[in-house]
């Protein structure tokens, strides 16, 4: 690919704060490794606020969870990641099952 065909210019990515450790870390350099000629200019907030930025056209993408609503036609997502979920309990607890656990226990997320 020639030079003037690679991507160039500025790209505003939003990205909610969640995602600033776990996707962030990895993309970034990445993406300004393969696309040296392209500005790459990091918003970050919270999801609401990354939305509503998208839907704005403040921004011209973003990196966030999948919200647990339908998302506008508008918008185009694809999954970057599937990270597993634990459930961390005592040594002492004598619940196995994870998901009894969570039905069970009070939850506390990091």
């Amino acid at each position: 690919m020639q030079d003037e065909d690679r991507p160039h210019g500025k790209i505003r990515l939003g990205v909610a704060q969640t995602a600033i450790t776990t996707v962030l870390c990895d993309v970034l350099p990445a993406l300004a490794q393969k696309y040296p000629a392209l500005e790459i200019i990091v918003q970050k907030g919270s999801s609401a606020q990354i939305f509503e930025k998208l839907g704005s056209a403040e921004i011209d993408g973003a990196f966030l969870f999948h919200p647990p609503f339908k998302l506008p036609k508008s918008f185009l997502w694809r999954p970057l990641r599937a990270e597993p979920y634990v459930v961390i309990t005592p040594a002492s607890e004598t619940v196995t099952d994870p998901l009894q656990l969570l039905r069970e226990q009070p939850l506390v997320r990091y």
